[in-house]
């Protein structure tokens, strides 16, 4: 998008300020933005006032420093604001077009530069070796071919801090006798790059996948990663054009098991009454919305209650679009109050269906002492399946 488009599609808001504070009764909405609903709530804290910081920034009224820039990347890129725009805008798009821009001019924080440096040296914006990446495999890691119908691409967060997360996967595909492998040398899908604005560093990593991925031969992804799953879905197209295979997500994949009779489900050992987050990527920019839900209704002794609101005006988890690693303790803030509003719901345990959900949610019960589990959905499935 060249700058004069960009700005162009800014000048769009109508700034009437729905993106701060809407109320929906029919829906459950009492307030969109999560960042300006848990911070100290200026102006530059919600969509309308980003909107205008970045259009001063792009049309030169305003000088491209640290400091100017830093309100553009407090900001989940949860897209709650645009379910309820009256202009139509594509809010979390455009952010990310400004944010490109802006780091092409200055870096806003030394932890963008410092995610960057990592997943060109690791190939994970963690800091951490590569080896280490299938350590929860174990041995197991050898003996995937390397070919095969279908790569299940595991992901930095779900390797590197939610591994339970890949065991319930690896697990599950193989009571389906699925066809699949690992990337052995699999390396980060570049979302996180998109989402701070390093665009060219974003390509060279989502090429590395590519070519990873060819080499299997496979022509089916399945990501347990919201972020992953997005980022090959819809941005490789657009960043590299045709990739030349499906991409799934693990919820899509399981219903469809289910709805073919190719997988069953038995009865959890324990009664558990659960409610369902709706990570932003998955749910809001991916619109998978049922096959979640559809799982966990498949599960005898488990009580599915739905949390308001939910779907396209379900409150974000606090941790995407980069804040969890720029501003740590507000994304856990974000993730404490969207908890605490569930525990009147009289539930034994939230589940998600994204590994960074669920790490952000694990992190604000561990800080805040809340009392409820988090899991993932395949978590779930792998406690019923043979």
């Amino acid at each position: 998008m060249k700058l004069e488009e960009l700005i162009s599609e800014l000048l769009v808001c109508r700034r009437c300020g729905l993106c701060r504070d809407p109320i929906d009764v029919e829906h459950g909405v009492d307030g969109a933005c999560p960042v300006w609903r848990n911070s100290a709530g200026f102006e530059t804290d919600f969509a309308r006032g980003k909107i205008q910081v970045a259009l001063a920034l792009l049309q030169g009224n305003l000088d491209v420093s640290p400091e100017m820039a830093k309100s553009l990347y407090r900001c989940t890129l949860c897209d709650n604001c645009s379910a309820i725009c009256p202009a139509g805008l594509e809010i979390a798009k455009l952010l990310e077009k400004v944010r490109e821009f802006v780091s092409s001019k200055v870096y806003v924080s030394e932890k963008h530069a410092a995610i960057a440096e990592s997943i060109q040296k690791y190939g994970n914006p963690y800091l951490t070796s590569p080896e280490k990446r299938f350590e929860w495999l174990g041995e197991d890691l050898s003996k995937m071919p390397d070919e095969a119908e279908t790569v299940y691409f595991v992901g930095c967060t779900t390797s590197l801090r939610t591994p339970e997360i890949a065991k319930a996967t690896i697990k599950t595909l193989k009571s389906t006798n699925t066809d699949f492998t690992v990337l052995k040398n699999e390396w980060c899908c570049g979302s996180i790059l998109l989402r701070i604005g390093f665009r060219n560093e974003a390509i060279k990593a989502a090429e590395k996948v590519v070519k990873a991925i060819e080499n299997t031969g496979a022509k089916t992804v399945i990501t347990s990663c919201a972020g992953c799953f997005h980022a090959l879905k819809y941005d490789y197209p657009e960043l590299l054009g045709d990739v030349g295979f499906e991409v799934i997500h693990t919820t899509q994949f399981i219903n469809k098991l289910l709805n073919e009779g190719r997988l069953e489900l038995n009865k959890l050992p324990e009664y558990m009454r659960v409610t369902y987050h709706d990570p932003c990527h998955l749910g809001r920019h991916g619109m998978v919305y049922e096959e979640p839900r559809n799982i966990l209704k498949h599960i005898s002794n488990l009580e599915f209650v739905e949390m308001i609101p939910n779907r396209q005006f379900s409150i974000c988890c606090g941790a995407g679009g980069g804040l969890k690693l720029l501003e740590g303790n507000l994304a856990v803030k974000i993730a404490s109050e969207k908890l605490r509003k569930i525990m009147n719901m009289e539930v034994d345990a939230l589940v998600s269906a994204c590994p960074f959900c669920k790490y952000n949610f694990v992190d604000a019960v561990n800080r805040q002492r809340i009392g409820v589990k988090i899991y993932d959905v395949v978590e779930l499935v792998a406690k019923v399946v043979e």
